[in-house]
């Protein structure tokens, strides 16, 4: 391999490498937002999560995902696939995976929504004990989908 040949193909890969880094660092991110989710919901819906619930619990991980699968589409259509491999039932599946992420963030605006609906309905706790309150294992939302347990400083 000539010298010049080298110095072509060295930055490829590392331009790929840093894409697929970029990638895997995008799927610890959904990860992140759905270890994040899972334990606010613990406090938020402290039963079971329904499929009517499921949206507001999961918001950012169910945007997120959508967002970074359409990115891995764009990836596949564009640099992984040849074009003669994007024709018939692939074109039409890889269409409908696209459709069904735009349906996904259209759905997670909606839960962004009833999130904020949410957030304008709190109303202070009437206690007349907030020691009571404070064996009882209640949690304060300190931020957006952020608690803390409820002790003597808050």
């Amino acid at each position: 391999m000539t010298k010049a040949a080298r110095t072509v193909l060295v930055p490829a890969g590392l331009f790929k490498a840093g894409k697929y880094a970029i990638y895997l660092l995008l799927a610890i991110n959904i990860g992140m937002f759905l270890r994040s989710e899972w334990l606010a919901a613990q406090h938020t819906y402290p039963g079971n999560i329904g499929l009517n619930t499921l949206i507001e619990a999961f918001t950012q991980t169910i945007d997120t995902a959508a967002w970074v699968l359409l990115l891995l589409l764009f990836e596949l259509e564009t640099f992984v696939l040849p074009d003669a491999m994007l024709r018939g039932r692939r074109r039409w599946a890889l269409h409908g995976i696209r459709a069904a992420c735009y349906l996904f963030i259209v759905y997670a605006f909606y839960g962004y929504v009833l999130q904020c609906v949410d957030l304008y309905l709190v109303a202070p706790l009437p206690a007349d004990d907030p020691c009571a309150l404070m064996t009882a294992g209640a949690s304060v939302l300190v931020g957006l989908k952020e608690f803390v347990a409820l002790d003597s400083t808050n």
